[in-house]
């Protein structure tokens, strides 16, 4: 039985119906992913759900704007991801990235993904485990925001 719906909505390979998270973990990506791209006030039921991530990509990016968007991604995850426990959020824009400051716990997965961060560009890797799950490894969640 699936966990829920995998987003953007794509029929499956039977065709009478859509393609669906059938792990706790996919859910967990897609209920981040979720979270991170939408704007809070879009979600119609609860206008407190979101980051919106896009919305800090015109704004001087410093030190205090990155603090704010960690706060935010923590405790928006602590409220509407359930299982999901935060160890770590990382926020890096062009300008980390050029003067080799992305955090040496998220550098070789940067590198493994070629995460390319542009100038306007602000990434945010997420290092989380499960609630439940006996797998005691930290998982990692990443999105870049293109400006």
């Amino acid at each position: 039985m699936p966990y829920s719906q995998k987003f953007p909505l794509r029929l499956s390979d039977r065709g009478y119906y859509f393609q669906s998270n059938h792990t706790i973990g996919e859910h967990i990506i897609e209920m981040l992913k979720m979270l991170l791209l939408t704007t809070k006030g879009e979600y119609l039921m609860d206008f407190e759900y979101g980051v919106g991530i896009n919305n800090y990509l015109f704004n001087p990016i410093n030190d205090k704007l990155k603090n704010t968007l960690k706060s935010d991604i923590r405790s928006q995850i602590t409220k509407y991801v359930e299982r999901c426990i935060v160890d770590e959020v990382y926020v890096h824009d062009y300008i980390d990235a050029q003067n080799g400051k992305i955090s040496a716990a998220v550098s070789d997965y940067y590198k493994l993904n070629n995460f390319d961060i542009g100038p306007n560009d602000l990434s945010v890797v997420i290092v989380y485990k499960i609630e439940g799950i006996n797998d005691e490894s930290n998982k990692m969640f990443s999105i870049v925001a293109k400006g």
